[in-house]
């Protein structure tokens, strides 16, 4: 993560291909738009914690308008963008630190079984449905059963992908089962904040080409840190 009160934000980009449903406009809206639906369709049972993201979300684009949800408006500015958009986004995702530790510290306990939340566990549940997305996408839209995108004109797997992402939440709170923590609710809730912390931390930064790692150090186990 950036350090506060600085507008340096450029990171080397790992791999040539760098774009993400958590980096684009797209994924970004249609996060949005379901996130709205889940709301509206839970009324009063929905969670502190989900109705606060949706709060957050609808608060950063009336604040800053494009430069939130549109990565090409946003990274036009790079190393400019504005000290207040950039130390906004840093509080609120140290408060979805801070809410994964007070997780791990409600649910941490081996005592009781079915109970134990890692947030290791979850994001490994998300990665293992996540990866498929594109396949998954492109079986919808063969099959001419593609949802809506918003008014936005993009290629439809990239929509598609982000409803998919949104669907699996099901699949994750299975899988965390399985994992340990049979808590449906804190799973979904908690799936959410991860997608809220990842769409905040890369309007926090902009990754730039450069030279990647060599193959020969693919496998290694020397922690490397971004700051």
């Amino acid at each position: 993560m950036r350090h506060p009160h600085q507008t340096l934000i450029r990171i080397p980009s790992p791999t040539s291909y760098e774009a993400g449903l958590t980096k684009q406009q797209e994924g970004f809206v249609v996060f949005y738009r379901r996130l709205q639906d889940l709301v509206r369709s839970r009324d009063d049972r929905v969670s502190e914690q989900t109705r606060l993201i949706l709060n957050q979300y609808e608060d950063l684009k009336l604040r800053y308008g494009d430069q939130w949800e549109n990565e090409h408006v946003c990274n036009i500015r790079l190393n400019d963008r504005s000290m207040e958009f950039l130390d906004d986004l840093h509080k609120r995702h140290d408060e979805t630190t801070q809410y994964f530790m007070n997780l791990q510290d409600r649910f941490g306990s081996a005592e009781e079984k079915g109970h134990v939340f890692r947030y290791t566990d979850l994001m490994y549940s998300h990665i293992k449905f996540a990866v498929n997305y594109f396949h998954d996408a492109s079986n919808r839209l063969n099959a001419i059963n593609g949802r809506d995108t918003y008014g936005m004109r993009v290629a439809r797997w990239i929509t598609e992908g982000a409803h998919i992402y949104f669907d699996n939440i099901e699949k994750v709170i299975m899988e965390m089962r399985d994992r340990g923590f049979n808590r449906p609710e804190i799973v979904e809730e908690a799936w959410l904040t991860m997608m809220w912390r990842a769409f905040l931390w890369h309007r926090c930064h902009y990754m730039v080409e450069g030279n990647r790692v060599p193959s020969q150090h693919w496998e290694s186990r020397l922690p490397v840190y971004i700051g």
